[in-house]
């Protein structure tokens, strides 16, 4: 068969179309049509999901997936510095580990947070990796052979080598791994630079640009059991790193035509610090026998320089003023990231999102990670940004996670939408009888339904794959 159809009671094209009914002709992966199932050429290759809403997948923006073995997060402590010291404890318990254990202990946190994002919906994650680690995002099973399994499910043996064939390359996340550079110290900053060039210079994985003939290799990395990569860099906090010249011409070596990301204004004892190197996070680097910069970045200045990159995340931004928010808003490569949940954790004074939408920002929603955060489900985002902040309407809701997250990473031709020619990646969410197009995405981004890939959908109890329990020696202990 040439194609393979899905049908549905309502397909979300994008949050400004909404098919109902709704129908999508998928092959190799990709859209081929979407609209009216009367389109469909070949009623023997449809698979029909019932009374339900397919929606995009989702793109989640920011993660640090070395922290899914976390099973609740770090207590929001006095201040902010506190917390960091938490997670600087962490990592060091970390890196601790003998060498040969070292690499799979990171490969089987990583890849459980992978699988936590993909089951709760997210087609794409960005994950900031930090060093010593050589990224493996490995799938645990082939997307063909979950392709044939969902067929099967459904009682539709019969198409189960075309699903394979057709769905199979879609049926696995993608990685935007972002190599994090950090450092005060001297010795350390430069081990993660020339990492962080390691990692860039292996060229892995420029997925978000493949053509047609090369569809059959993400077929084939995900048949193997692999997520397909592509790298970037993510110089960490203007209050983490020592700056000088060879370092920024370093890191703006590596930011050519990819994704860069950096916490920038994430807290109040940052922006004191930056001011004038006192406060808790001054105090954290003499505890922990680190002297402080003489020379420290503004946010006015590290706004400015992230912005010659091509793609670059702002993330949280807490604290911005006005006038960065509008310097952000004039530069379309620019994009910030919310995390409203981890927002919430720490307590912020409210998030400036209506200064942002009204300076023409592009504010995209991202979970963080397991440190600061229940859990790496982007979609209670989107219901935790609905709730508190009214203003958030829902097509504008469903665009943070999806439309504007590809534009975000420059991946918006392939992803975001399930428009013709892009991957068909789906979620699934049950309807409700009563809903109608006009208040379909109201409804949805209202909760309680949760959206998860398709292949999980009418038959759930099927394909789903477990992730493995964490040892109890294994859980961080924090203090």
């Amino acid at each position: 068969m040439e194609s393979i159809y899905l049908t549905a009671r309502f397909v979300v094209e994008n949050s400004a179309c909404i098919h109902h009914p709704g129908a999508i002709e998928v092959r190799h992966g990709r859209v081929v049509d979407v609209g009216h199932p009367n389109r469909i050429a070949d009623r023997r290759s449809c698979i029909d999901l019932g009374d339900s809403v397919l929606l995009p997948g989702l793109i989640n923006p920011h993660t640090h997936l070395e922290f899914s073995d976390f099973a609740h997060p770090i207590p929001a402590p006095a201040t902010f510095a506190d917390w960091i010291l938490q997670v600087i404890r962490h990592r060091q318990a970390v890196a601790q580990r003998a060498e040969e254990d070292l690499q799979p202990h990171r490969d089987a946190v990583c890849n459980r947070g992978l699988l936590e994002c993909w089951q709760t919906g997210s087609a794409v994650v960005v994950d900031i990796a930090t060093c010593p680690w050589q990224p493996h995002y490995q799938w645990q099973a082939s997307g063909r052979a979950i392709a044939r399994q969902f067929a099967d499910s459904l009682g539709r043996g019969d198409l189960s080598d075309a699903v394979g064939r057709h769905l199979g390359p879609v049926l696995g996340p993608r990685v935007v791994c972002l190599a994090e550079v950090i450092g005060l110290d001297a010795r350390r900053l430069q081990t993660a630079i020339e990492w962080a060039q390691m990692l860039v210079a292996s060229g892995r994985g420029d997925w978000a640009s493949l053509g047609d003939r090369a569809i059959d290799a993400v077929a084939a990395q995900l048949d193997d059991r692999k997520a397909p990569m592509q790298v970037g860099v993510s110089p960490h906090a203007p209050y983490s790193i020592r700056w000088s010249a060879e370092v920024q011409q370093a890191i703006e070596s590596m930011l050519r035509h990819r994704v860069a990301a950096m916490h920038v204004a994430e807290s109040r004892e940052e922006l004191e610090y930056l001011a004038d190197g006192t406060g808790p996070l001054a105090d954290l680097w003499n505890r922990l026998g680190i002297s402080t910069p003489e020379h420290r970045w503004s946010i006015d200045r590290v706004i400015a320089w992230l912005g010659r990159a091509k793609w670059s995340l702002v993330v949280h931004g807490n604290y911005l003023t006005p006038g960065q928010i509008e310097t952000i808003g004039q530069n379309r490569s620019m994009s910030i990231v919310f995390c409203p949940r981890t927002h919430r954790h720490f307590g912020h004074q409210c998030y400036p999102l209506d200064q942002m939408r009204q300076a023409g920002v592009r504010v995209v929603l991202g979970t963080d990670s397991r440190a600061s955060n229940p859990d790496l489900n982007l979609w209670m985002e989107v219901l935790e940004c609905r709730r508190r902040y009214p203003q958030c309407d829902p097509g504008w809701a469903l665009d943070m996670v999806t439309r504007d997250a590809a534009e975000a990473l420059g991946i918006e031709r392939r992803f975001g939408t399930l428009s013709i020619g892009k991957y068909a990646f789906c979620n699934w969410i049950p309807a409700d009888p009563k809903w109608t197009e006009r208040d379909l995405l109201d409804a949805i981004t209202s909760g309680p339904a949760m959206p998860r890939p398709a292949w999980q959908g009418p038959a759930s109890t099927v394909c789903e794959q477990q992730a493995p329990p964490i040892p109890p020696e294994e859980s961080p202990q924090v203090e």
